[in-house]
């Protein structure tokens, strides 16, 4: 799927990441009533600058251009309308109008079975801000396993470094004892053959 879809509260403008099924090999989305559709191209993490979209009934498919398969469908779509917009790589929020710049080519005045190339308009629209959960999902999914890894592998070393402390602890104890041991083999006193008190 070249084309990331992301759904945003028309009222706050938060955004997060679509979650589509998939049928005969193609993502599918059912439409959301009270929200708009961001458009984001996988390969460069902005919006598309031209989509091709065609009305199949109440379905709106949309292809990136040079594609035989749709990136996407939005069932039922002019059932619950919602705006399909872009988010540049400078953070601009854009919508799509007609290449054609014909009235009937809008979006919402399609008809049937037709196809549209729709193309970055110029009016700027209020911003987006996406969720934690949202556009950088599989990055923060991935730098999350890593500091998970980061914490198992530091947890290790702690623990071997003490289970080498022990070791060295041991070590020293096993020296002192045989200082002890060795200190032992020394005469002590009475152990010269005399007995204490006694000069010879």
């Amino acid at each position: 799927m070249p084309i990331v879809i992301g759904v945003v509260d028309k009222t706050t403008r938060i955004t997060k990441k679509a979650g589509p099924s998939v049928k005969n090999g193609v993502s599918v989305l059912k439409a959301i009533p009270g929200v708009d559709y961001v458009l984001v191209d996988k390969q460069t993490g902005a919006a598309p600058q031209k989509v091709i979209m065609v009305r199949d009934g109440n379905n709106l498919k949309l292809f990136l251009m040079g594609e035989e398969e749709p990136s996407i469908i939005i069932e039922d779509y002019y059932l619950v309308p919602g705006q399909i917009i872009g988010e540049t790589a400078g953070k601009q929020v854009h919508d799509y109008t007609p290449q054609s710049a014909v009235e009937h080519d809008n979006i919402g005045n399609m008809a049937d079975k037709q196809a549209s190339v729709q193309q970055q308009g110029d009016k700027i629209l209020a911003p987006i801000t996406w969720e934690s959960s949202g556009i950088g999902w599989e990055l923060l999914a991935f730098l999350g396993l890593t500091a998970a890894a980061g914490t198992v592998v530091a947890v290790s070393k702690d623990h071997k470094s003490g289970d080498d402390h022990n070791n060295d602890d041991s070590s020293n104890g096993n020296t002192d004892s045989g200082s002890k041991d060795n200190g032992n083999t020394g005469k002590e006193p009475g152990t010269d053959g005399k007995e204490p008190g006694t000069d010879g």
